[in-house]
């Protein structure tokens, strides 16, 4: 009997002893990324980046300042990360390469993080596309009004509508824009479309086209009675405007700094707005009317006092006392 008892007591000693053993703790093999954040802001907007699997993706607009910058990281519990929220370079498509090590220092993953720039997009029916600074416009029907693709203003040279579109909108300020070319299929544009387009050289309009043509690069209506704008990058420093012309829009010549001469057909009795504005290298105009046109600032922004006016000789006199024409410093007969 005494030596069942002492085998009892034992026995309890020893399972009180086992069961107040600490549990032994394991370390996590957790090593996942979980967010990647670039907190960059341009234009009161964030670029968002997409965790697929072991890739990290994300699409910048274009003209977007690419780019280093230090991304913010969220991972496993515990998991450390290598490179350790450093700057990295992300610009021209390079891939930045991300090792996850797990609590245990064992357990890891490698994960890649690439950007591209996002370069076409959709608009209902219309698409764009940009490649090599070529903006092109394809699909059918009309642009949207205002400005969808300013942000892109400063990256695009030249603009390509392909046929099927038949209003263009939003190129206002495309302060880098050389060259547009317009097909057959465009009936009409937002007002003063290229306006501001201070390197623009040309414009060419397909010769089917039954609402606008174009020559030497300059943008008129099909007829040519209508001069609509005189790109305002071009470096001839002479023009004469066909004598087809009647009108000109307003603004046509705006803020140009290589026209010293402009020569104006007799077919042009009005003028409707300011025509010529801010030309300030304008020396000369020649005007072939005989009566001296109407209009209200026709020459905003100028100082006409050190501009000649040549006119037809019989017409002099009366140019000279005519609203506009007399602040011509120095008017003489052709």
């Amino acid at each position: 009997m005494k030596n069942l008892v002492n085998f009892i007591v034992s026995a309890l000693v020893i399972v009180g002893f086992t069961s107040c053993k600490k549990e032994e703790y394991v370390k996590s093999k957790e090593c996942d990324i979980l967010e990647f954040r670039d907190r960059t802001i341009v234009d009161n907007t964030t670029v968002e980046w997409t965790i697929n699997g072991l890739e990290i993706t994300s699409v910048y607009p274009i003209d977007w300042p690419m780019m280093k910058f230090r991304p913010d990281i969220v991972t496993s519990f515990l998991a450390t990360v290598s490179p350790n929220y450093s700057e990295q370079d992300f610009s021209n498509g390079k891939t930045v390469t991300y090792t996850v090590t797990a609590e245990d220092g064992i357990t890891t993953k490698v994960y890649t993080a690439k950007a591209t720039q996002m370069s076409s997009g959709t608009f209902g029916s219309v698409s764009w596309n940009i490649k090599d600074s070529t903006l092109t416009i394809s699909g059918t029907g009309a642009m949207p009004d205002g400005r969808p693709l300013s942000r892109y203003q400063g990256h695009v040279t030249a603009l390509f509508i392909e046929n099927g579109i038949t209003y263009i909108s939003g190129f206002e300020d495309f302060n880098k824009l050389r060259t547009v070319i317009i097909p057959k299929s465009v009936e009409n544009t937002s007002h003063q479309v290229f306006r501001f387009c201070a390197a623009l050289t040309s414009i060419h309009v397909d010769v089917n086209n039954t609402k606008y043509s174009s020559e030497n690069g300059v943008l008129f209506n099909k007829e040519k009675t209508v001069l609509i704008q005189y790109p305002r990058g071009k470096t001839d420093t002479k023009y004469s405007i066909p004598e087809s012309v009647t009108s000109i829009s307003q603004h046509a010549f705006y803020y140009f700094r290589n026209l010293t001469s402009i020569t104006i057909p007799k077919s042009i009795t009005s003028f409707y707005g300011a025509t010529f504005v801010e030309c300030l290298a304008l020396t000369e105009i020649i005007n072939h009317a005989t009566t001296p046109q109407t209009g209200t600032y026709i020459f905003e922004g100028m100082d006409l006092s050190s501009c000649t006016l040549r006119v037809p000789a019989g017409s002099v006199n009366s140019y000279r006392s005519a609203p506009v024409w007399k602040d011509f410093g120095n008017i003489v007969a052709i």
